[in-house]
């Protein structure tokens, strides 16, 4: 039965031990979170997330790279039982600080680079360093 806390557009359960590539993908609706991922290999590039609900990434081997983020919120939490994340050459809008908006809790088991932001009025991207 689905309730509010049950609703991803992706849901990876804890026995996966396979890989799972997304490309080009749109995330919107009303989901809880937009992705939950417990386990696997699980790659997103060029990623569109329009709603201020998290990625979450519980477990697995997780890269994601060139994503647009549309809203200035916790947009990606990395859980300590991730085995590794890559959170690459994303955009997000607002200004809030990087770590801000990638909660990390499996410090070095993930690497934050590359990553830019924008003002939603003002359309001029700044780089951020890296965490």
């Amino acid at each position: 039965m689905e309730t509010a806390s049950t609703r991803r557009n992706i849901y990876v359960t804890g026995q996966n031990s396979g890989t799972a590539r997304f490309y080009k993908t749109i995330f919107w609706g009303q989901p809880d979170k937009n992705i939950e991922i417990n386990s696997g290999n699980i790659e997103l590039q060029q990623a569109g997330f329009s709603r201020p609900v998290p990625v979450e990434l519980r477990g697995g081997q997780v890269k994601i790279t060139g994503a647009y983020f549309q809203r200035d919120s916790e947009n990606i939490q990395i859980r300590s039982g991730v085995s590794s994340a890559e959170i690459l050459a994303n955009v997000r809008v607002g200004s809030g600080a990087e770590s801000e908006n990638f909660i990390n809790e499996a410090g070095a088991k993930t690497t934050i680079q590359y990553n830019i932001w924008t003002l939603p009025t003002v359309h001029s991207l700044k780089a951020l360093g890296s965490c």
